[in-house]
């Protein structure tokens, strides 16, 4: 009887496979679990290609001071997430 011994890489890629394997699970359970959910930011906007404007506000809302014809300049002091609709919304 031979004695076959399987090369380093052989053991290497094994692991490799099976944390793979576990980012693919994971990956495709929270894909079935939270598809077509969206966030609810307490407030609705306009939807234009220039600034977004408050258009109503949930009172329990996350938002709940904003006023209607506020316009949205920053989100947590974040210029570039001002723009949600198409981009993020």
């Amino acid at each position: 009887m031979s004695d076959q011994r399987r090369p380093a890489f052989f053991w290497l890629v094994l692991p490799a496979c099976g944390v793979y394997a576990g980012f693919f699970a994971f990956a495709t359970y929270t894909t079935v679990r939270y598809h077509g959910q969206a966030k609810n930011r307490g407030w609705h906007s306009t939807h234009n290609i220039g600034p977004n404007y408050v258009i109503a506000v949930e009172e329990q809302g996350a938002a709940a001071g904003l006023r209607p014809d506020d316009r949205i300049l920053a989100i947590n002091g974040d210029e570039h997430r001002a723009f949600v609709g198409l981009l993020l919304g």
